[in-house]
């Protein structure tokens, strides 16, 4: 505790002699007069004695009542363990019991103020022990409503009319509390990435969740295999649709049905799903263009059941009808259909000009 008197003056004077013709001065303003009975016990009179009650006292006593002021610096511990406050007070104070006062012996001004800063630090001490470091404006606060702007007698007859306080932190204090600052905001940093991540985990297994889903129901359908591979790696979205799209395997209609389930488990946007839906519907050129491509040879008919298909130019020679046509039917492993009974006439002679005997050989017809 350092604490600055503002003069150095005695805050009672005396004792001095009392008899019935020396009762002291006339009372000034900010004095008091004490006298102390023949038993030694003060008494606090207003003004001077008659004649007559001085006979009663032995001594007087001028007291001084006038306001005072002192200043000094106070450690006032804080609810740090180790740590305190550093306190800066202003006090104004005055005698107002003179009668303690001579009888406590407080002849000075500065035993005065001594105990006016014991006092103060012993009111406010209970209270600031209730905030951390790091509450020392509150703590402030609290004491300059509570504390500044009302008297407080104190026991040795003197009262502190008004009181201004102010707390700060000393260097080391001040380094306790940066240190304890940056480890709350580590462990918010680690708090609030471990929350991040959290999140982020939550919304890649929703992602998850909902995309596999999206898969499961695509599998039911048709291509629910491709949007499977897709939703694996959708970079290569287009690939594969363009590769569906040169697809013959696959009709239009399971072309535009994948399309859908695709745009159903979102993993293509309705403006791609329509560009590729374009392309499948769209024609492929008759005519190819191309180095070393010809416009190519027309698809043949298919063959109706009772059609008669006229043979190319460049086809071999076709067997007559007849025992040769038999025998290469009979060759080639096929069972002969309706065989001609040996009186039947043969399919050349419905109209009677050759004989059944007569078979065509190398050197025109012939006996059988």
């Amino acid at each position: 505790m350092n604490y600055h008197p503002t003069v150095s003056t005695f805050l009672v004077t005396g004792p001095h002699t009392v008899s019935m013709g020396n009762r002291g001065p006339a009372v000034l303003p900010h004095q008091a007069l004490v006298f102390s009975s023949e038993n030694g016990e003060p008494v606090h009179l207003p003004g001077r004695p008659s004649a007559f009650a001085a006979r009663k006292f032995r001594y007087r006593y001028d007291v001084d009542i006038s306001e005072h002021a002192v200043q000094w610096t106070e450690a006032l511990p804080s609810g740090t363990g180790g740590f305190s406050f550093q306190a800066t007070l202003e006090a104004r104070w005055k005698v107002t019991d003179p009668r303690a006062v001579v009888k406590g012996n407080i002849n000075t001004l500065a035993s005065g103020q001594g105990i006016v800063c014991v006092g103060v630090r012993d009111m406010l001490w209970p209270h600031t022990g209730k905030f951390p470091l790091e509450e020392c404006g509150a703590a402030e606060g609290f004491l300059r409503s509570t504390f500044g702007g009302q008297p407080h007698t104190l026991p040795a007859g003197l009262t502190v009319l008004n009181l201004i306080i102010r707390l700060y932190l000393d260097q080391d204090a001040a380094a306790h509390l940066r240190e304890l600052k940056k480890q709350k905001w580590g462990i918010e940093l680690v708090a609030g990435e471990s929350q991040k991540k959290r999140a982020e985990q939550r919304s890649e297994a929703e992602l998850l969740a909902e995309r596999e889903q999206s898969i499961i129901e695509a599998a039911k359908s048709e291509g629910g295999l491709l949007s499977y591979l897709i939703a694996q790696d959708p970079t290569r979205l287009r690939e594969s649709m363009e590769e569906i799209t040169k697809r013959h395997d696959v009709t239009v209609r399971q072309k535009s049905e994948l399309l859908k389930d695709l745009v159903n488990a979102k993993l293509i946007q309705p403006a791609e799903a329509q560009e590729f839906y374009h392309s499948i519907h769209q024609p492929e050129s008759l005519l190819t263009t191309g180095s070393g491509v010809g416009t190519g040879s027309p698809p043949q008919p298919s063959a109706l059941p009772g059609a008669i298909i006229p043979p190319r130019p460049d086809a071999p020679p076709r067997p007559r009808p007849g025992r040769g046509a038999l025998d290469s039917a009979t060759q080639k492993g096929a069972a002969p259909s309706n065989p001609r009974s040996p009186d039947a006439p043969a399919a050349s002679n419905a109209n009677g000009t050759t004989r059944l005997d007569k078979r065509r050989g190398p050197q025109g017809p012939s006996d059988a």
